[in-house]
């Protein structure tokens, strides 16, 4: 779904130059090698959708600058369950991307 907030947050994350990694459910704390790597938000949103949870890390420079836990089920905005706070592009690109879904889907 092209206008879910997580898929969304691949695309802006790629424009901005950031790597993606994505993991099913909590992998990254049990194994070596993501479900996906690169810089494809459509390819990083096949394996995201894969599972009913997932985790992206976001990379800048091959070090992880965010993570994201994506839950599918929620609604297109919910998506995003949890997240690192200490990046201030991921943290500003939330809250101004919330509202204007919102805004964009509520026709308001």
């Amino acid at each position: 779904m092209k206008n879910d907030i997580a898929y969304r947050l691949m695309k802006a994350a790629i424009d901005e130059g950031y790597e993606l990694q994505v993991w099913y459910g909590e992998d990254h704390l049990y194994h070596d090698e993501p479900a996906y790597q690169g810089f494809d938000e459509d390819e990083a949103w096949l394996e995201c959708e894969a599972c009913d949870c997932s985790t992206l890390i976001v990379l800048d420079g091959g070090e992880q600058a965010a993570w994201v836990f994506i839950v599918h089920g929620n609604e297109f905005y919910e998506t995003i369950n949890d997240y690192s706070s200490d990046n201030k592009w991921l943290d500003q690109w939330l809250s101004d991307e919330h509202d204007k879904i919102m805004k964009e889907e509520l026709n308001e």
